[in-house]
Parts: structure tokens; sequence; C-alpha cells
């Protein structure tokens, strides 16, 4: 359960604000006119100091996707007793805007990108070399037919036949003369010594697992889908904080107990010193929120 912040001063409301403002400096603001410090803000939603400092600076691409920046927008601003609607269309609405292609205005002039360029300057070059070449390639196959020799009384056509040809001699045939080797002597027989057999390649050795310190636990992670991950040890230190890929496996070891946060929890598989972990327990909404002692 989230911690409970005492708000303090006159609660206030959406409408109280410019719609000139961004999703973040409302927030901001409003947690600024109720005299809350950022940290006892991250605590109480379970998030980093980090996290809360991305939304009240509208870096919205710093946080585990636009899912979390909706879970997360909406707690801060129930939280802050604001109405969180209409924050989120605002937040649909440039989510779209970012998302949409550029269109040009109909005056404009139409620029030809640099791709587009060069494929017409190789298209170029490829007719200019089939005008230039082609009639090369017919120069070359006329003069490749048997030459004209014209005389008084009209052209003859000569063709070099194999009987023009010089006659070459060739070097008489090896008969097939048997001939007689002589015999090795006994005791001289050449003997073959086997090849020396080649060192057989050591198989490669798996490296065993880190030494444990003492005290320190392990806590492995499997990923069936994106799923971001936040652990933090004994002393409050966050010893592990990032987006994991799908497929990907991730091993933690610290000092107990660990404070973990973990999103899209259902695609995510947790042992703990060998054991499995069920997270289904502590699913809301898709984040888990639990304590390993």
């Amino acid at each position: 359960m989230s911690e409970e912040i005492k708000l303090e001063g006159e609660v206030p409301s959406n409408e109280k604000y410019s719609a000139a403002l961004t999703i973040g400096q409302i927030l901001l603001r409003a947690r600024q006119t109720q005299g809350l410090h950022i940290a006892d803000v991250a605590r109480s939603l379970k998030l980093g100091v980090r996290q809360v400092e991305a939304m009240e600076a509208d870096e919205h691409e710093k946080l585990p996707g636009i899912t979390f920046v909706k879970g997360f927008i909406r707690n801060y601003a129930r939280l802050l007793q604001l109405d969180p609607e209409p924050m989120l269309a605002s937040l649909q609405v440039d989510i779209a805007h970012a998302s949409a292609p550029p269109i040009s205005s109909s005056n404009a002039g139409i620029e030809i990108s640099s791709g587009h360029k060069k494929m017409w300057l190789w298209m170029s070059l490829a007719i200019l070399l089939l005008v230039v070449g082609a009639p090369l390639l017919v120069y070359e196959l006329l003069n490749s037919q048997p030459q004209q020799l014209k005389s008084g009384k009209g052209s003859v056509n000569t063709v070099v036949t194999p009987s023009a040809l010089p006659k070459v001699t060739l070097p008489p045939a090896i008969s097939d003369t048997q001939v007689t080797l002589p015999l090795a002597k006994p005791g001289n027989e050449s003997v073959v010594e086997p090849a020396a057999e080649l060192p057989k390649e050591a198989a490669p050795s798996v490296p065993a697992e880190e030494t444990l310190a003492p005290g320190e636990r392990t806590i492995k992670m499997a990923f069936n889908s994106d799923a971001w991950v936040e652990i933090q040890d004994k002393s409050g230190k966050s010893i592990f904080s990032q987006l994991n890929a799908a497929g990907s496996e991730q091993l933690v070891k610290g000092m107990p107990p660990f404070t973990i946060v973990v999103g899209n929890a259902a695609n995510v598989r947790m042992t703990y010193n060998g054991k499995q972990v069920d997270l289904t327990p502590f699913i809301k909404v898709s984040v888990a929120r639990l304590t390993l002692q």
C-alpha cells in the first residue's frame, strides 16, 4: 500500500491552471502549492525520485513505456487530489501529434530526398551506358564475321577452316612397353612411422557462479515480454533499475531485504535463492510491488 501524505493548505483543482501549462508543469505546481517534497511523493508512489522528476519535466521518453506513463500520471494526479482524465486526454493528443507524419503545404516546393536523387543518377548513368555501348557492341559483332576479299570479278567470301591452319607435329605417344622396377632387398624395407596424434582440443570450461559474500542473496528473473524492474537493497540503494527485453534473463545479488517493483509482472518469472516466487498476489493493474526478506 502506498504511504499516506497529509496535504496542507487548499487543495488545488485542474481549473486553476492555465490550459497552456503542460502535464508536468501542472503536477509540479500542485506539489509545490501543497508543500510536498519530491522524495515524499516518490516514496508514496513507490517510484524513484528520477521518475517523478521525469514526469514533472514532461520527459516521458525516460519512463518505461506509454502504458506505465499513463499509470504514473494517474496515480500522481490522484495523490494531489487532481482529476487525471484531462491530463490523460492531453497526453493522448501529444502522442498522436508526435506519431503523425509532417504534412507539407500545397504551395510548398516538392523536394526530392537524397535517396531518390541517387536512384535517378544511377538510372541516367545506365541509360548513357546503353546508348554508348549498344553501337559499340553492334560494331564488334559485324567485325567478327568472315571478311570479304574483293576481286575484279566480284567479291568472294573466304572462311578460315581448320585445314588452313598450320599442322603441329606432336611427339610420339608413349608405347605400352612394360617397365620392370627393381625389387627392394630384404631388410631394406622402409618403415612408415604412424603420424603423431594431434593434441585434443580442451573442452571449454563452464564458468562457475560468482561466490556470494556472507549474507548475500540472489534474484533471478526471466522475461517473456518487455518489463521494467527496480530493486532496492537493505540500505535503500537502487541496485537494479532498467527496462528488460523479451527473452532476456537477469541475475541480481545483494543484501536483503529487497524492495522490488516489477512492471508487466504477469510476463516475468522470478526465483529467490533458487525458489520460485509467485508474483500474482502482488500484482495491481500490471505492476507488482513486494519485499523479499
